[in-house]
């Protein structure tokens, strides 16, 4: 980071204490305190010793922002203030302090961490956290302290699941024998925990057991996901039949067996293939089981959601646009080109079409997308500009720069935000001609475009 980003800390430091005004940003809620927290992060070594300073300061509000930041920043000069931060009266701090030691990394925290998780007059939310920091620290002697939680029927169910998770993590094969144990427990959420830990693990001692709770009928559906996917990653051939099983059995919670589908489906069994046109055939197309049918990437799979797309009515053409999608097999261009090219088809349909188009390498595609820029309908041209920002077409730029003038502001957001993608020193004049768009998406469209254009242009220089 410039000097200029650097003259930002101060100001980025006094936001660390407001987590209260959440926004909406693209498709997901932050706040001040986030957003700051994520430029401190990138500023990095020089904003350690203003951080360290509000870190170490009772009196600051910013105590919380400042350790979250430190941990991500992973500077050692932090370990000391966030183990003396564990003291801290404040629950809110002392998680902040115990994740970011976690994520720092070093291994002279484990003792102060073990504490904290042993400590009974800690809150079960602190002594979760702990759990959760002794596996992401990555120290294989983490793992006996994680046990002994895992074993204390004493402790609230949730900071033993945190500790089975732990194991997980840290893939220690002397842990399989107690979260074999744990898949009996009462609670599900341990049940499920351990569940998902056996797997990444990846002991065969576990594959006996993960079926019998994945085939329990009368099994919490969370388990029963959790089961069949570390099922899925041991990749063992006894499991292939009871999770085929749950994906032709109507009677199974119909959200559980689609997950089990879509997991089944990432394997190259072809039998999971063989199965999902069958219950298809049978029971008409779902979401859920096309696009399963569709990671398998069988030559076979393929074929049924072509013929999919050329009889079936647009919900199922849907279907089976996004199926193919995820096969990426180069003989479904032609197909979904002419559901593109269909301009009586319902808009929704061209746009999914489009995007799977987009994951091939075919000079074809950057051709529809560009000619989508002049659509008469608003979305397709919003998506195509998207798309274009994505593939990072040097050829659009021109059709992009012109986008910036359309008359939705949707579309001139999405062409703005495509020309920062790209990088092309062409867009900026275009660019600072739109900083004042009346729209306000727009306008930080266009400001955002220009920074990453900018920053491109110093890190070559």
């Amino acid at each position: 980071m410039g000097e200029e980003a650097v003259k930002t800390i101060p100001y980025l430091l006094r936001l660390l204490g407001d987590d209260a005004s959440r926004f909406r940003s693209y498709e997901r809620f932050t706040s001040p305190r986030s957003e700051a927290s994520d430029a401190l992060v990138k500023i990095g070594k020089p904003a350690v010793k203003p951080l360290l300073a509000i870190l170490k300061n009772v009196e600051s509000d910013n105590r919380v922002g400042a350790a979250g930041a430190l941990g991500r920043i992973k500077d050692p000069r932090a370990l000391q203030p966030l183990i003396a931060a564990l003291k801290a009266d404040d629950d809110f701090l002392c998680r902040s302090a115990i994740s970011a030691l976690g994520e720092l990394g070093d291994r002279r925290a484990l003792s102060s961490l073990v504490e904290v998780l042993n400590d009974s007059s800690e809150p079960d939310l602190v002594r979760q956290e702990a759990a959760t920091a002794l596996g992401d620290l990555g120290d294989p002697s983490a793992a006996s302290y994680l046990t002994a939680a895992l074993e204390n029927e004493s402790l609230a169910t949730d900071v033993r699941g945190e500790a089975a998770e732990s194991l997980g993590v840290l893939k220690d094969r002397r842990a399989v024998e107690p979260l074999l144990a744990a898949l009996n427990s009462r609670d599900a959420g341990l049940r499920a925990d351990a569940a998902w830990a056996l797997g990444r693990i990846g002991d065969l001692r576990a594959v006996e057991p993960l079926i019998t709770v994945a085939t329990d009928r009368e099994e919490n559906s969370q388990v029963v996901e959790l089961a069949a996917l570390s099922l899925v990653r041991l990749g063992d051939p006894r499991a292939v039949d009871p999770l085929l099983a749950i994906v032709s059995d109507k009677g199974v919670f119909p959200p559980t067996r689609r997950r089990v589908a879509e997991l089944m489906g990432s394997t190259e069994n072809p039998r999971v293939s063989e199965t999902l046109i069958e219950v298809i055939e049978q029971e008409g197309a779902s979401y859920g089981m096309v696009l399963a049918l569709g990671r398998t990437g069988n030559p076979r799979a393929v074929e049924v959601l072509v013929q999919m797309l050329e009889e079936g009515d647009s919900r199922r053409k849907s279907f089976a646009v996004l199926g193919l999608g995820l096969a990426e097999d180069p003989t479904a261009i032609e197909p979904l080109l002419t559901v593109v090219h269909d301009e009586d088809e319902k808009e929704y349909v061209r746009l999914d079409a489009l995007e799977a188009l987009t994951i091939f390498d075919d000079p074809r595609i950057e051709d529809v997308v560009l000619t989508c820029l002049n659509e008469p309908g608003m979305q397709v041209r919003r998506s195509a500009a998207f798309f274009l920002g994505r593939m990072k077409s040097k050829r659009a730029v021109e059709a992009l720069v012109s986008a910036l003038q359309d008359e939705e502001a949707y579309v001139r957001s999405a062409a703005a935000n495509a020309l920062g993608r790209i990088q092309d020193p062409r867009a900026v004049k275009p660019l600072e001609a739109i900083r004042n768009d009346p729209d306000k998406e727009v306008k930080w469209a266009a400001r955002r475009a220009l920074r990453k254009i900018r920053q491109a242009a110093d890190s070559t220089n």
